[in-house]
């Protein structure tokens, strides 16, 4: 039964590993603070907070004293919808994803030590997802639920050279978490052998059977992956600053996480004894003059070895491979010069040309799963308006590239090229300062043709439309 296992087993490991959410493209998440997310995240050559310890830690030689900022992000999921093309083993129809919000949290403290030198701690989530369809989702054959968190713990030190410029290294713990894939097994999918009818002289006749159904209470079994793993990266930043241009470069090397899990499998059915009337007449129309009453008792039989089979190859077991958690550079320039208005351009590629295929190793043996994304650039401009000394209004805007390609799409990973507008505010007290900020990307419909089907059996053809709410609050003390 290796080849029912491969079945089950690969097509749910390899979207799980590549599943992904729409906040940045593939699976990054690059709102890290609410000041730096209300200006589209133009914020490398500013980062004139302490997230600047995700953004451009070079830059925290400019803070002051000691100073701690904390909040979150909430993601709200499920404004995608999915019209399903005909033609492959998925049904055809428009599905809406179910809502769900996630929360990725941020982290940061920084302390300058008034000699030069300036350090930075973090904990952030710069991927993961959570996506969510339906039972009765016409393809849930390639996703039900996903649900994958990667923390990342930073440290980094600072050093001022002078005359504005000041350069950083810093290194990088990341905990990755796949809680949940789950997915439909493909019941007419599996292969089973031919039905061994006696023909009466000591030998059998070889009869093609009707593949197995989901009738009178044959249900389809969910497969669910659960794995973990970690590795460490590494990040350099260069920064420079007077009063009126700022300028700003970082680079962050990827992870390579092994996981190692198990995959879990539940919803099976007891029998399969709902196919025996349909096992006997496909005896009886392949042989016509064959007694009914044999027939049924062959197809009987038939239906307890084939439910033995499967239900041996529905058995959890274990389950690893490993993600690509992708780097990335970003470079930006600023103008300081007016009285109360500044203006930020960042360019930022995420290598996820890195992200070529997963390697894994299942019950049936070892497999490759190949995804041969590409390296996706984005573009920002945001800015800030003082109000006056305690308020300020922010703003921005911004274009992102879709890494993934058509043969390698489906419904756990709903991206495509977007656009998107924020708009945040700021208070700046003594000691305390209050961001919020609001986000909406709008994703490009994205039209995956039937024929990528055929290269991989995990993409659902179809029309895909998605939007995507966040809203965001950061809060920094300093002492």
């Amino acid at each position: 039964m290796r080849s029912v296992v491969s079945r089950v087993l690969l097509i749910g490991v390899a979207a799980a590993l590549a599943a992904a959410p729409v906040m940045a493209s593939g699976f990054n998440i690059y709102e890290q603070g609410a000041k730096a997310s209300a200006q589209a995240v133009a914020f490398v050559a500013r980062a004139d907070d302490p997230t600047a310890g995700y953004y451009n830690p070079a830059a925290i030689t400019k803070l002051e004293g000691t100073q701690v900022s904390f909040g979150f992000s909430a993601v709200l999921i499920g404004d995608t919808q999915l019209d399903i093309a005909p033609g492959t083993i998925y049904t055809p129809g428009r599905y809406d994803m179910e809502d769900n919000t996630g929360f990725p949290p941020h982290v940061f403290v920084t302390h300058n030590f008034d000699n030069g030198w300036a350090i930075v701690g973090s904990l952030t989530a710069p991927f993961g997802l959570k996506t969510e369809w339906s039972e009765s989702f016409g393809g849930r054959y390639s996703a039900r639920t996903s649900d994958l968190a990667v923390a990342v713990l930073g440290l980094g030190v600072a050093r001022d050279l002078g005359s504005g410029w000041s350069v950083a290294l810093g290194v990088e713990y990341a905990d990755v978490q796949l809680d949940e894939f789950a997915r439909n097994v493909f019941l007419p999918g599996i292969a089973i052998p031919p039905i061994p009818v006696p023909d009466g002289m000591g030998g059998t006749i070889p009869v093609t059977p009707t593949p197995v159904l989901p009738i009178g209470g044959i249900t389809e079994p969910l497969t669910n992956l659960v794995a973990d793993g970690n590795d460490v990266g590494f990040n350099a930043s260069i920064h420079f600053r007077n009063d009126e241009w700022a300028f700003g470069a970082i680079y962050r090397d990827g992870f390579e996480a092994d996981l190692d899990g198990n995959v879990l499998f539940s919803n099976k059915f007891a029998n399969l004894n709902p196919m025996v009337p349909v096992w006997t007449n496909d005896i009886l129309t392949a042989i016509p003059t064959y007694d009914p009453t044999t027939a049924a008792a062959v197809a009987q039989g038939y239906a307890d070895g084939v439910n033995a089979s499967l239900q041996a190859a529905f058995t959890n077991g274990p389950g690893s491979g490993t993600l690509t958690l992708p780097g990335n550079w970003a470079i930006g320039l600023a103008y300081l010069g007016w009285e109360r208005f500044e203006l930020e351009l960042d360019i930022a590629t995420i290598m996820w040309g890195d992200f070529k295929e997963i390697p894994l190793v299942l019950p049936t043996g070892p497999e490759v799963i190949e995804e041969n994304w590409s390296d996706a650039t984005t573009i920002r401009l945001g800015g800030a308006y003082k109000l006056n000394d305690l308020h300020e209004l922010r703003a921005g805007i911004y274009t992102d590239e879709d890494p993934i390609p058509d043969a390698h799409a489906r419904p756990s990973i709903p991206d495509s090229d977007r656009l998107g507008f924020t708009f945040g505010y700021g208070y700046l007290g003594e000691k305390w300062s209050i961001d919020a900020y609001v986000m909406y990307i709008t994703l490009d419909d994205k039209t995956i043709d039937v024929s990528n089907f055929a290269g991989d059996p995990s993409v659902v053809p179809g029309k895909y439309e998605s939007t995507v709410t966040l809203i965001g609050l950061t809060g920094t003390y300093r002492y």
